[in-house]
């Protein structure tokens, strides 16, 4: 997605996410995505409220490839989703992807979100995933109910 030419883009990007909180509508919050036994940055996920939806969240996950197919983004989507559900109180995820990327499109899929009607041809794939529907996938009490 964004590659940013030079460091100090780079820097500035970081600078601006300071005093910010995840979960505040209308601004993507970037998470460091850190292998925890080498220390390594190995990506960034992120989240977005959208100021029209606050009761969504749209994730968004970037891992570097050779951080790619050992279960990371399995974990990563996971935990993104737990947090918008139990902590974020969202009543809905959506995810999308390029329909070309079909390794994005299984992960997806993996962790439970339908997708929705195409907007068009050649248009990303929409997903979603509904708090009763997660809550009761996970069988989870404690998956907390979304605030009214």
């Amino acid at each position: 997605m964004w590659k940013p030419a030079l460091e100090r883009d780079v820097l500035r990007f970081i600078r601006e996410l300071r005093g910010l909180a995840p979960g505040m509508p209308g601004i993507w919050f970037q998470f460091g995505i850190i292998e925890h036994s080498t220390g390594t940055l190995a990506g960034d996920c992120g989240l977005h409220v959208p100021i029209d939806q606050p009761d969504s969240v749209e994730l968004g996950l970037t891992l570097h490839p050779q951080f790619q197919g050992k279960g990371y983004a399995t974990e990563i989507l996971q935990a993104m989703i737990r947090f918008s559900f139990q902590t974020l109180h969202i009543h809905r995820i959506l995810a999308r992807t390029h329909p070309d990327n079909q390794r994005s499109v299984a992960l997806i899929e993996r962790c439970s979100f339908t997708a929705l009607p195409p907007l068009g041809t050649g248009e990303d794939l929409v997903f979603e995933l509904r708090h009763p529907t997660w809550k009761s996938l996970t069988g989870d009490e404690t998956a907390g109910a979304p605030e009214e």
